[in-house]
């Protein structure tokens, strides 16, 4: 039995519904944004609206211009609230990643039930949306702009990869490092495997274009290396995980995704001749090696790559799933509907353990405000409050994890300093630190526990609001001897 046109359509829509839905999860398990990185992006979308859209000299100093961009434009469209709208988009970025995820691997291996099953495998998986959580909002632009470049350079498309490549320089560096290094390892393979003379034009034209993008870096953008060097001597190893704890985090079922990818490999060596098929084999050798850094001592953040990881495993999850189901007796094989049900009944199986181990961390960061992973609904109040009763020039010193929402939400400037919160004995130093930057007030957050140098100190810090916990102190700097 055959399936129709409209029949293979209407699952198809389906399918993408499933991705669809499956995106906006951590949508609708909370209203705010997990992790502060969140903040600091809507602080950098709002300077960006109120800049204006074509001042290019607000996007100098801005290390993700086209993601931020995007953010910031939604928001002049929609006028949805900042912490809302990062929710939605961030999610719908997701969607995008998963959507192209799947048409990558519906042509890699001309089965649309494959890439469909790469897609919502992806798309659930734990740890893209642990990126989600973390705030990783330019990356998960960044990653659907590299399914794309992805794309492009398999199928020899050197202006549209070109174009890629200006887009992720402008979204991401870390994702475009990712993305040039599998670039020339990709290269290299066509140049052993596939020496024809149009393959060797095409290795050509990029090696011309690395060149040249290059030296264009060097002499108009030389401040993105200085950039992109900085925030990497920032980098560490915290999150490092061997493969087996990556695979079994959370929840020890969550391996069966990674099991059936086995199949998948072996099925992909027999589809080696495929430019997507070898592409995917590179993909999952770096995103290994990246992921496993730290065995090396590379002080570098390992956890940023794990999501290359659930990409590569979900194709070749994907593709095990489909030819394991083909093995089935012939009598399945013929009736068309009846493989599609089994296969859908599996993957709603297989992902089960990554759905509700998302929801258990969402819901546990969400309301646990003692791990500090969410901005308690206090210290929003608080932000609010600020903003409706002082000036937007007042100059804070915040805790680091909510001193970048206080600085949109607030409409104030802020130090982000956590010494000041905890009792020092170095009180002098203390105090020339809030001479120096010349703040006018502190701001404690609902959970924070006392400081009595600061607040018993109410000669010098004057308490104007104090309210389920969250407390801020007005500085009296005149009277700092």
């Amino acid at each position: 039995m055959k399936l129709s046109k409209i029949g293979k359509i209407l699952i198809i829509v389906g399918g993408l519904g499933a991705i669809f839905f499956l995106a906006f999860q951590y949508a609708f398990l909370t209203d705010f944004p997990i992790g502060h990185d969140a903040g600091h992006h809507v602080a950098v979308a709002i300077n960006v609206e109120k800049g204006g859209f074509f001042n290019f000299s607000n996007y100098k100093s801005i290390l993700y211009p086209i993601p931020l961009t995007l953010f910031a434009l939604f928001h002049k469209i929609t006028q949805l609230a900042w912490p809302q709208l990062f929710l939605y988009t961030i999610c719908f970025f997701l969607f995008l990643t998963a959507t192209a995820w799947a048409y990558f691997t519906t042509r890699a291996t001309d089965k649309w039930e494959i890439g469909i099953i790469a897609g919502i495998f992806l798309v659930s998986s734990r740890w893209l949306s642990d990126a989600l959580r973390i705030g990783f909002f330019a990356e998960a632009w960044g990653w659907f702009v590299f399914v794309l470049g992805s794309y492009f350079l398999v199928k020899r498309k050197f202006w549209p990869l070109t174009f890629s490549m200006i887009l992720l320089f402008f979204s991401h560096p870390l994702v475009l490092m990712v993305f040039l290094l599998i670039l020339i390892i990709y290269l290299v393979i066509i140049m052993v495997f596939e020496p024809k003379k149009e393959d060797k034009f095409f290795i050509y034209q990029i090696i011309s274009l690395l060149f040249l993008a290059f030296a264009s870096v060097l002499a108009f953008y030389p401040e993105k290396i200085h950039e992109f060097l900085k925030i990497s001597q920032f980098a560490y190893l915290e999150g490092a995980r061997s493969l087996k704890n990556i695979m079994i985090d959370s929840d020890k079922r969550r391996i069966l995704i990674y099991l059936l990818a086995i199949p998948g490999i072996i099925k992909g060596i027999q589809l080696w001749k495929r430019n997507e098929i070898k592409f995917l084999f590179i993909l999952l050798f770096v995103s290994i090696i990246l992921s496993q850094l730290y065995l090396w001592r590379i002080n570098f953040w390992v956890f940023r790559f794990y999501p290359y990881f659930e990409m590569a495993f979900a194709a070749f999850a994907a593709i095990g799933l489909y030819y394991l189901v083909e093995l089935l007796p012939s009598f399945i094989q013929k009736n068309k509907i009846i493989r599609l049900l089994i296969l859908g009944f599996l993957v709603v199986l297989l992902i089960l353990p990554n759905l509700d181990a998302n929801k258990k961390i969402t819901l546990w960061q969400k309301n646990n405000y003692q791990i500090l992973a969410i901005c308690p609904p206090a210290d929003r109040e608080a932000f609010e409050w600020v903003k409706n009763n002082l000036s937007s020039h007042s100059r804070f010193i915040a805790p680091t994890k909510w001193g970048s929402w206080l600085r949109p939400l607030g409409n104030v400037e802020v130090i982000e300093w956590d010494d000041i919160f905890a009792p020092s004995n170095n009180y002098g130093w203390l105090l020339s630190m809030i001479e120096y930057y010349n703040i006018d007030y502190i701001y404690f957050s609902s959970i924070q526990v006392e400081n009595p140098q600061v607040e018993k100190n109410q000669k010098i810090f004057e308490p104007i609001y104090q309210k389920d916990g969250a407390r801020i102190y007005y500085v009296r700097r005149n009277e700092i001897p």
